[in-house]
């Protein structure tokens, strides 16, 4: 054999090798990319719509159900909310309530005594009247009675001007969370704990 077709012989051996290495290669490439079972791949756009959601009431999530991307269907409960806050404002409302009650009685109750009061220094005002005129009760006497009267008349009237002025402060000082009603706090609470 010449030394050319030695050459030509080895060069087209080291092609053949080259060339089977080169497709094993490829092949095995291309094995080990494939996409798991139920996965395609392509060249395409794919677009998407974002959704934003939002709580009905503010506040802090404690605990959240789902991650980015997943699937989610209508009415599933995606976080849950910590209530603490939503609890101690509930319960301040409540203590808030039970005072502006109780402010309320006890100036619906002053106004009460003010009125018994002036009831009896009218009833001594007209016994003494009619003891004055037999001469058993001095002139002093009923004009006491009668500047007790005047006196009980003003101390009703500030009686129920304590109580308008209560009423109105109750009206006034609404609690900081938006004046929702304290058996809405309880039901947003409930529903949050129990959910």
């Amino acid at each position: 054999m010449s030394a050319h077709s030695r050459s030509s012989l080895l060069f087209a051996g080291s092609l053949i090798v080259l060339l089977v290495a080169a497709g094993g290669f490829g092949y095995w490439t291309s094995m080990s990319s494939r996409l798991p079972e139920g996965l395609s791949s392509g060249n395409g756009r794919l677009e998407a719509t974002e959704v934003q959601i939002a709580s009905k009431t503010p506040g802090r999530l404690a605990e959240v159900l789902v991650d980015e991307g997943d699937k989610v269907s209508k009415g599933q409960l995606l976080a849950r909310m910590d209530t603490r806050t939503l609890e101690a404002q509930r319960n301040q409302a409540e203590a808030e309530v039970i005072r502006a009650r109780e402010n309320l009685a006890a100036a619906q109750a002053n106004v009460q005594l003010r009125q018994s009061e002036q009831l009896l220094a009218q009833q001594e005002l007209g016994r003494s009247q009619s003891l004055f005129k037999h001469g058993f009760v001095s002139a002093q006497v009923i004009d006491q009675l009668q500047s007790r009267i005047g006196t009980g008349n003003a101390a009703v009237a500030a009686a129920r001007a304590q109580v308008a002025a209560v009423s109105a402060a109750s009206v006034r000082h609404r609690p900081r969370w938006r004046n929702w009603p304290v058996k809405s706090m309880t039901a947003v609470c409930a529903h949050r704990s129990t959910a």
